[in-house]
C-alpha cells in the first residue's frame, strides 16, 4: 500500500476498491514496440532521454468485456532520483504535459497507479490517480517513455467497482 499513496493521500475507499478490481493484466513482451524502446529481459526500458514526441513507444492492443471505470495500474523499476517521465493513455496518444506520469523512485520493482500530471508539477500530480472511462470492445493503451532507466515490466487495468446504489440516510436519535 506504501506504493499507492506516494504521490500523495488516496481515499481508503479508492484502495479497498482497486484490491477488489478485476484484473486485465498486459505483460512488456505483448507491447508493439518503436523508437529507442526495446525489450529487455521481459521489461520495457530505453537507454536515453527523449521529448514524448521522439520516446519509444509501446503500443498495447487489449478487449474490454466490462463497461466501467478503470485505473492502471504499472508494475515499474525507477531507481534512483533522476526523473522517470512516462507519457500514457488509453485510445489516444498522450498529450505533454498533461498526460505525463511522474513515476516516483522505487527499490526494485513496485506497483504503483498512473496518476497524469495534468496541471500540476512533476512533483504534485493533479490526478490521483488517473481514471478512464471505457467502454465494453477493443482498446489501445499508449506508453511513451522519455527517460533512461525507467523499467516496465507488466500494466494492468483494474476495473473499479460502480459506486453503491439505493442508499438513505438515517437520522441518528
Amino acid at each position: 500500500m506504501k506504493t499507492l499513496v506516494r504521490h500523495g493521500v488516496i481515499s481508503a475507499a479508492l484502495l479497498i476498491a482497486t484490491s477488489q478490481a478485476q484484473e486485465l493484466s498486459l505483460t512488456a513482451d505483448k507491447a508493439v514496440l518503436s523508437g529507442p524502446i526495446k525489450l529487455t529481459n521481459g521489461c520495457l526500458c530505453q537507454p536515453l532521454t527523449t521529448s514524448m514526441a521522439n520516446g519509444g513507444r509501446a503500443l498495447f492492443a487489449f478487449n474490454i468485456t466490462n463497461a466501467g471505470s478503470y485505473v492502471v495500474r504499472v508494475t515499474v523499476n525507477a531507481q534512483n532520483a533522476q526523473p522517470h517521465s512516462i507519457g500514457i493513455n488509453i485510445d489516444a496518444e498522450p498529450k505533454e504535459p498533461e498526460m505525463i506520469w511522474d513515476v516516483g523512485a522505487t527499490s526494485g520493482f513496485e506497483p504503483q497507479l498512473v496518476a497524469w500530471r495534468g496541471n500540476g508539477t512533476t512533483t504534485t500530480t493533479q490526478s490521483k490517480p488517473q481514471v478512464f472511462a471505457l467502454s465494453q470492445g477493443t482498446h489501445q493503451l499508449f506508453v511513451r517513455e522519455m527517460d533512461p532507466n525507467t523499467q516496465v515490466q507488466r500494466l494492468s487495468l483494474l476495473q473499479l467497482p460502480a459506486p453503491p446504489t439505493g442508499l438513505h440516510i438515517v437520522v441518528g436519535q
